[in-house]
């Protein structure tokens, strides 16, 4: 609920285009814990964002990795991967290709104008968490 209120709150401020480095750290930042900066990629999480949430079942929790293609603030945006993990598979399912299709072209992102969309199956790790992958790409 947080994270959508805060989204909603960003609305404005979204790209018209393919977003660089700067301005996605700028914008993830607020509404996600960054776990990795490196050269090419960001990694951020909602586990204590979100952790009241997480624990009752609501949320997965959502580690997502943007890819730059090349090093420097002004790189553009190139790949965003969101991995779910939820001991709920009905959480999960949501998020997968069981309720989407596999793939979706020219989807709204708050990163870029759109984006093409695709969807893993649920699957089920030795950590007994049921995991699925959304992957985001021809950001424009």
């Amino acid at each position: 609920m947080k994270n959508l209120f805060l989204i909603l709150l960003l609305l404005p401020m979204l790209s018209f285009g393919q977003s660089l480095r700067y301005e996605v750290y700028n914008k993830i930042s607020q509404v996600f814990e960054v776990v990795e900066n490196s050269a090419l990629i960001i990694k951020t999480s909602n586990l204590n964002v979100d952790k009241s949430m997480i624990n009752k079942g609501i949320v997965p929790i959502t580690i997502s990795v943007y890819r730059f293609k090349n090093e420097g603030s002004n790189a553009p945006l190139y790949t965003v991967t969101d991995t779910h993990y939820s001991l709920n598979r009905k959480i999960i399912s949501m998020r997968s290709n069981e309720q989407n299709p596999s793939r979706q072209d020219y989807q709204p992102f708050w990163l870029s104008q759109v984006r093409t969309i695709t969807y893993g199956p649920v699957m089920k790790n030795s950590d007994g968490l049921f995991y699925t992958i959304e992957t985001s790409f021809n950001l424009e």
